[in-house]
């Protein structure tokens, strides 16, 4: 795989479109458990999130206090995209780089 199969996801709020090396550089903390990340869009500065599913990426927001859940605005399939959850936070690989997020945000909850 090289840099012309690399994907694109625009940001649900201001929709301008990013290759993933570019979001992946602007992540934050994780919901490990639930393969969810933070990200902050490099065009608009707004927060959304990242849910991963083994070679699928979906951007959107994580809604809810007491159930959050994911709520994606567009999903894509990225060959090559590896990603490995632990209970204390996620590796993720594409094109030979790696991205380690700490999990800092809490699980959440069940009822």
């Amino acid at each position: 795989m090289n840099l012309t199969d690399l994907r694109r996801l625009g940001c649900p709020t201001c929709g301008r479109p990013h290759d993933l090396l570019v979001l992946f550089d602007h992540l934050g903390d994780a919901w490990a458990t639930e393969r969810w990340a933070r990200v902050t869009c490099p065009g608009c500065d707004e927060r959304c999130e990242l849910a991963f599913d083994g070679t699928e990426v979906a951007i959107g927001f994580v809604r809810g206090a007491l159930r959050p859940r994911f709520e994606p605005s567009m999903r894509i399939r990225q060959p090559g995209l590896r990603v490995t959850a632990a209970p204390d936070g996620m590796l993720i690989e594409l094109l030979n780089r790696r991205w380690v997020l700490d999990r800092k945000l809490p699980d959440p909850q069940p009822l």
